[in-house]
C-alpha cells in the first residue's frame, strides 16, 4: 500500500500516536461540521488516525470513517509511522480537556518538529502551545472551540489548494 499515491490530490492530516478518552471531542465535532457543510470534503480532506483509539470516539470515528474523511490504521511498526509522518501535509497533537498539565510536551511533538511539516495543536496555553508557535510550524487553536477549529481546517485546505500550506521552520530555534 503506497501511502503517498494512496491520498494524492487531497490534504492529509496525520495524528500519530493514542487517542485518550477526553481529549478530541473538539477535533472529531470540528470534522463533523465542516462534513456537514460540505458533503464532498472527503474529495480534498483525508484524516489518518495511527495507534489506538478511546472506545469514547467510537462512534464519531465510524461515521467519518464511513463517509471516507477518516482512515484508522491502529498499530503500526516505527519506521512505517515515521514515513507515513513525512509523506502528510499537517501533523496533529490532541491535547483538550483537562488530562494534560501545561507542561506536559508528547514526544511525538519533536518528531513532528524533523519533519518540518506544519503542526496542528489541539491545546491550551502552556509550554507546548509556546514551543509549537516558537518552531514557526505550530498552528495552535485552544481545545474549548468546536469553529476556531473549523475556521483552522478551512483555511488549511484553502492553503494547500492555492499552494502556501508550507510553514518556515525555526531552524536555529528546532
Amino acid at each position: 500500500e503506497d501511502y503517498a499515491e494512496e491520498s494524492s490530490g487531497k490534504l492529509r492530516l496525520i495524528h500519530a500516536g493514542t487517542i485518550y478518552a477526553g481529549i478530541a471531542e473538539v477535533f472529531f465535532e470540528a470534522l463533523q461540521r465542516l462534513l456537514i457543510d460540505d458533503p464532498s470534503l472527503p474529495d480534498i480532506l483525508q484524516v489518518d488516525l495511527l495507534g489506538e483509539i478511546a472506545d469514547d470516539y467510537a462512534a464519531m470515528v465510524s461515521r467519518l470513517e464511513t463517509a471516507g474523511l477518516l482512515k484508522v490504521h491502529g498499530l503500526l511498526p516505527h519506521s512505517k509511522t515515521l514515513k507515513m509522518m513525512k509523506s502528510s501535509d499537517v501533523l496533529l497533537i490532541l491535547m483538550g480537556g483537562d488530562m494534560f498539565l501545561p507542561s506536559h510536551l508528547p514526544s511525538k511533538f519533536y518528531e513532528y518538529l524533523h519533519t518540518s511539516k506544519p503542526i496542528l495543536v489541539i491545546a491550551g496555553d502552556g509550554e507546548l502551545a509556546e514551543m509549537a508557535r516558537k518552531s514557526g510550524l505550530g498552528i495552535v487553536v485552544p481545545p474549548q472551540s468546536v469553529e476556531s477549529l473549523v475556521t483552522v481546517i478551512s483555511g488549511l485546505l484553502k492553503d494547500r489548494a492555492s499552494g502556501r500550506l508550507v510553514r518556515e521552520p525555526n531552524s536555529a530555534y528546532i
